[in-house]
């Protein structure tokens, strides 16, 4: 008719899928799913997205999903681009890759007034920042110190030269 499938949606006051039914009706007939499937490249976009939030949050444990700054997933994104290493580990990170599981992590902890913003951010692996829960940069590495000379493990100062 002439019409756009968004013009449909406002018309018949539908969402955008199913007013491409509307337009396609044999979707309806054959039970197919009326949207495209997403790209890798898209939903890869969208777990940064979720991620890029969670890290804004105020305080999600407490029910609390109000955000305190509006700091853009493309910001991020180039941020991470530019330095793709856990900032505590130097592991690579692929934040492309849908297996590599990888945290957006507060260097001075939330719990503790440390600001949501991308000079605060540092980018970890799942498991690290989960080891290293609420504690600062500083406070995470003497634990770990202590974890290897506890096993006998010899640790050095780091050299600075």
């Amino acid at each position: 008719s002439g019409m756009t499938i968004t013009e449909i949606a406002r018309e018949k006051n539908v969402s955008w899928p199913c007013a491409r039914q509307y337009v396609f009706p044999e979707l309806r007939e054959t039970g197919k799913r009326s949207y495209k499937k997403w790209s890798k490249k898209a939903k890869n976009r969208n777990r940064l997205r979720t991620k890029v939030r969670q890290f804004c949050q105020k305080d999600p444990r407490r029910g609390d999903m109000s955000r305190t700054t509006d700091l853009k997933s493309r910001e991020v994104r180039e941020w991470i681009y530019k330095n793709p290493y856990c900032y505590l580990t130097g592991e690579p990170i692929d934040i492309d890759d849908p297996n590599q599981q990888y945290s957006l992590d507060h260097k001075f902890p939330r719990a503790r007034g440390g600001a949501a913003n991308i000079e605060n951010m540092g980018l970890t692996t799942f498991v690290v920042n989960r080891a290293k829960s609420s504690l600062s940069h500083k406070e995470f590495v003497e634990l770990c110190v202590k974890v290897l000379e506890h096993h006998n493990y010899k640790v050095k100062e780091p050299s600075n030269g």
